[in-house]
């Protein structure tokens, strides 16, 4: 990457900003506490706890508290379950790449795993991951070696079955028809296998083991003909180069190890099991859907239902992430431990900054709004559902701003790749 040593590399990812979330959720449980006479009963019932309630774990059905009091508790653990998960896979990400890149260990003996992640004295794993990889890349554009980065993210897809069944939680009067994927999912964001064609501006979305036919922007390696640069694993790099195979830098048509998303105005076949998303030009199977699913046509509590698309949001299941990278190892020594520590190490911080964060910043706002509301309903809830109420909010709160870290660390060491991707 040919890059002035003065310049800094601009973020292409915006920080997922969930402080303002995580203050209103653990002020949930003083709010509502604040609302109750102290000559309230109440008071005595909520005084003896929540212990059903465990980060992680399923509520009990059989619980006696509030429905969707119920319903918020067991999204409320499974999303603060994988605050803890993210957190744990960012840090061991980052020490990784800081310890690969010769770093000595200043992050280990910090008691709070937020700081250990970052902090304001930079000693966090993600600081010092974050500034020796942008060392060694301003060292390689000073002898002008081209790094390229080439992601594979995939997609993640939901649970219609486990939406469905939560739904059903959250009737309010007769049962009704949850509907489908197809009807309960944006267009935009169904992903399918295309009988005919995937659409021009649509997305075919190829993975390293299963690439996708292409004919336009490929994120990952272009086989076949690259109108642009064409950059190859050891850092060599031609132009329009009908047998490129590495980075395209603009249209590639041949295959993408990647997504790849359409220009031709016909759209293109995505190959023997390639998801399409965006749209088919005919008819299609395997629908999954990639973001949120709509309420269902017919009376459900909309605060419980988006409570249940928390919950959903929190266990997608996504295809992993995979990156290559592609350089001139004889240009610099210390390009070698770069390119060996972002193939291994990257991937978890790009699911982080992007697909989980994503995932948590849509879970986050569903569950702040779900629990605000209930917490303006005190008079209808009996101590046990507002003692579990403020348990499973403070929890949330607690996650959300673990999340918020989790996520502004990882996009601190994935934006100094950008410019090489």
């Amino acid at each position: 990457m040919q890059q002035d040593p003065g310049k800094s590399l601009r973020p292409s990812i915006r920080p997922v900003r969930l402080a303002r979330v995580a203050v209103s959720l653990s002020a949930l449980a003083l709010a509502a506490s604040a609302c109750i006479s102290p000559d309230s009963p109440l008071v005595e019932e909520s005084s003896q706890g929540c212990d059903e309630f465990q980060t992680g774990a399923t509520i009990d059905s059989n619980l006696k508290v509030d429905r969707k009091v119920r319903v918020f508790m067991q999204a409320a653990s499974d999303f603060a379950a994988s605050a803890d998960r993210i957190q744990a896979q960012v840090i061991d990400a980052c020490s990784k790449v800081a310890l690969d890149l010769g770093a000595e260990d200043s992050w280990s003996s910090i008691d709070d795993p937020d700081a250990r992640m970052s902090n304001a004295n930079r000693t966090g794993a993600c600081d010092v991951a974050a500034n020796l990889i942008e060392d060694v890349l301003i060292e390689a554009g000073r002898v002008n070696a081209k790094v390229s980065v080439l992601v594979s993210k995939g997609e993640c897809h939901l649970d219609f079955a486990e939406q469905a069944k939560c739904d059903a939680e959250c009737e309010a009067n007769a049962k009704c028809d949850p509907g489908t994927v197809e009807t309960r999912c944006e267009p935009g964001n169904l992903s399918v296998q295309c009988q005919a064609n995937c659409q021009a501006g649509a997305v075919c979305v190829g993975l390293p083991e299963r690439p996708a036919n292409c004919m336009g922007e490929c994120e990952s390696t272009c086989v076949g003909q690259c109108h642009g640069t064409c950059t190859f694993k050891d850092g060599r790099r031609t132009e329009n180069d009908a047998n490129c195979n590495g980075k395209c830098s603009a249209s590639c048509n041949g295959t993408c190890r990647g997504r790849c998303k359409l220009e031709a105005p016909e759209g293109v076949s995505c190959g023997a099991s390639v998801r399409c998303t965006g749209g088919c030009s005919a008819s299609f199977s395997d629908p999954v859907c990639t973001t949120e699913f709509t309420p269902p046509k017919c009376t459900v509590d909309p605060d419980c239902h988006a409570a249940c698309s928390a919950r959903v949001a929190a266990h997608a299941v996504c295809d992993p992430t995979q990156v290559e990278v592609f350089a001139d190892i004889r240009a610099t020594p210390r390009l070698r431990p770069l390119i060996d520590t972002l193939q291994a190490n990257l991937p978890a911080l790009i699911e982080a900054a992007e697909k989980e964060g994503q995932q948590a910043m849509n879970a986050a706002h569903r569950l702040g709004e779900v629990g605000e509301k209930l917490s303006h309903r005190i008079e209808d809830l009996d101590g046990k559902s507002l003692a579990c109420l403020g348990k499973a909010s403070s929890a949330v709160g607690e996650a959300v701003s673990s999340f918020d870290v989790s996520v502004q660390a990882s996009v601190d060491v994935t934006v100094k790749t950008h410019d090489a991707r």
